[in-house]
């Protein structure tokens, strides 16, 4: 008789084996959104509510906004995903606009380089990927919106002539005066120069 092999030693399962490395909240088409996509737009959500509320909202009004505008921050997550893979699918690149945003806000806050508004963002707390991201994705939805929405509007005259005479008052401005005025020298010119001048 032939001798029975040595049972195969049951493997121990890991206690990291259940671990959750990332929970996924929503798919959209073949892209994902995780906990801490929605965490991070849950937060800068906030953060944008209570910079637009600064002096002007009691804290019932800010509290009630933060809760509004918390019940869309997940669809507004999934709307710029469809853009952007919107975006991908037309072939547009923002890469270009991306770098002339930076430079915008690196000449607003006088640094004199990309480095330096790095660093900037950074010592407040921010990611540098995550705050260039937010800027690329803003700019990519504007673009597939204009491109998809904007080019298929057609407003007649008809229509522009009814929104002009129902808003007539948002077109009148108060009386104003434009001046003008043109100085020329006439130093050390001859009396026979001045009426040429």
């Amino acid at each position: 008789a032939k001798p029975k092999p040595a049972p195969v030693p049951a493997v121990k399962p890991s206690s990291n084996s259940g671990a959750v490395v990332e929970e996924i909240i929503a798919r959209v088409n073949n892209e994902i959104i995780t906990r801490t996509e929605y965490d991070k737009s849950l937060a800068q959500t906030e953060e944008e509510t209570r910079q637009d509320c600064q002096g002007k909202c009691t804290p019932e009004q800010l509290q009630s906004e933060l809760e509004t505008r918390k019940k869309t921050a997940l669809r507004d997550l999934i709307d710029q995903s469809l853009l952007a893979q919107r975006g991908k699918d037309l072939g547009i690149s923002v890469e270009t606009d991306v770098v002339k945003q930076l430079d915008q806000i690196r000449q607003g806050n006088k640094l004199d380089s990309l480095d330096a508004l790095e660093k900037a963002v950074t010592s407040q707390g921010l990611n540098w990927e995550d705050f260039k991201s937010n800027i690329r994705n803003r700019i990519l939805t504007q673009k597939v919106v204009s491109q998809e929405v904007g080019s298929h509007i057609s407003i007649g005259e008809s229509d522009a002539r009814k929104y002009y005479d129902d808003h007539k008052s948002e077109f009148v401005r108060p009386e104003q005066v434009a001046l003008r005025e043109i100085i020329v020298n006439t130093e050390g010119k001859k009396d026979t120069e001045l009426p040429d001048l």
